[in-house]
């Protein structure tokens, strides 16, 4: 029972703290999925600029290559090529799919409240 109220009203300190006595974010917070996390590359892909702990679609560097003590480094075994949003998933759906989900993406565009001109 008091654990419950104690929880709460650490919670509710926080809250105040965090309203009255902080800053605002100069940036809102990427966690690495927003625009600037995933720039597209010269041949059209999307390249991760960085990762936490496995380096999927991450380029490949010179330096990567060098760090003897990183154990999971860029390279093919991860798409350091890139990826393209239809080549995302299960190896086995790899290219399947593509026009049902370009007509989707189509009807979505129409659909749009705002037209986003490509």
């Amino acid at each position: 029972f008091w654990i419950k109220h104690l929880t709460i009203i650490i919670f509710n300190i926080r809250a105040f703290f965090i309203r009255h006595c902080t800053l605002p974010r100069i940036y809102p917070d990427d966690f690495g999925q927003g625009p600037k996390s995933c720039p597209m590359n010269e041949y059209g892909r999307y390249q991760r600029t960085g990762y936490v702990f496995e380096p999927w679609y991450v380029k490949e560097t010179w330096f990567s290559k060098i760090l003897p003590f990183i154990k999971k480094r860029p390279g093919p075994m991860y798409k350091s090529q890139g990826f393209k949003a239809e080549e995302v998933g299960p190896e086995k759906f790899v290219g399947k799919g593509i026009e049902e989900m370009e007509k989707d993406a189509e009807n979505m565009k129409k659909r749009a409240i705002f037209q986003v001109e490509s």
